[in-house]
């Protein structure tokens, strides 16, 4: 190549990984991005013998082996908005995606755990807006809340031991809410009544549960890598 040619391939590629820079600044100013930490902010609830436990890369949660036990974590996740609203409240007219890795160690026959963004700190189905999956032993499900519950069977069964990573992809503006697991779609709300929209209520939270129901055997999940987007 000759020296003119170098120069202008240089050139080239200063001027792409500018604008490459650029883009990426261009997107940061356009939403909120939060990496949630693991080790650090999260309020505990524990009835019978459950236990959780933070760690640097991920959390743990475990119902304990006394039935109708039951462990709870749950986080505020404030600045999720423009300033146009309390700033703990989420603007559910935004486009969001939840994304997180979460894995199920056994298998419980009554054994519920949830993984839920919304407007309260319960230990239950929603019951206000928000967005979640809800897991009935090792079998996936969506949930979510606009005036009404719902939920999407995945159509997935975990493996105990596997981790699966999920997306959740709440779009207001068609509206629908999506769910993948490990990069598939698996399942689609689009009934208006059972998508989140308008002013959270109340301040938003994270809130991770495991129960065991009347079976005395552990519940125990793990969550990790959890980060949300959302649109300004």
């Amino acid at each position: 190549m000759s020296k003119s040619g170098v120069d202008r391939y240089l050139g080239h590629s200063i001027a792409i990984n500018a604008h490459i820079a650029e883009v990426l600044g261009n997107l940061l100013s356009r939403a909120n991005v939060l990496d949630i930490p693991m080790y650090a902010g999260w309020a505990e609830t524990l009835v019978g013998t459950g236990t959780t436990n933070q760690t640097l890369s991920k959390l743990t949660l475990e119902s304990g082996t006394t039935a109708n036990s039951s462990a709870k974590l749950t986080n505020n996740i404030p600045y999720l908005n423009t300033g146009n609203l309390n700033f703990g409240r989420l603007d559910w007219d935004k486009k969001l995606y939840l994304i997180f890795q979460v894995l199920r160690y056994n298998s419980v026959a009554t054994g519920i755990s949830r993984v839920q963004l919304k407007d309260v700190q319960t230990l239950a189905n929603l019951g206000a807006k928000g967005i979640g999956l809800y897991i009935d032993n090792l079998a996936l499900y969506g949930e979510s809340y606009g005036t009404a519950r719902a939920t999407v069977n995945l159509g997935v069964t975990l493996t105990s031991g596997r981790h699966n990573l999920i997306l959740i992809v709440h779009d207001p503006s068609v509206p629908k809410i999506e769910w993948y697991v490990n990069g598939v779609l698996k399942g689609t709300q689009s009934t208006a009544d059972n998508i989140p929209s308008g002013a959270a209520a109340d301040d938003v939270s994270l809130v991770f549960s495991v129960e065991n129901g009347a079976t005395a055997a552990n519940t125990r999940m793990d969550l990790a890598s959890i980060w949300i987007w959302q649109a300004r």
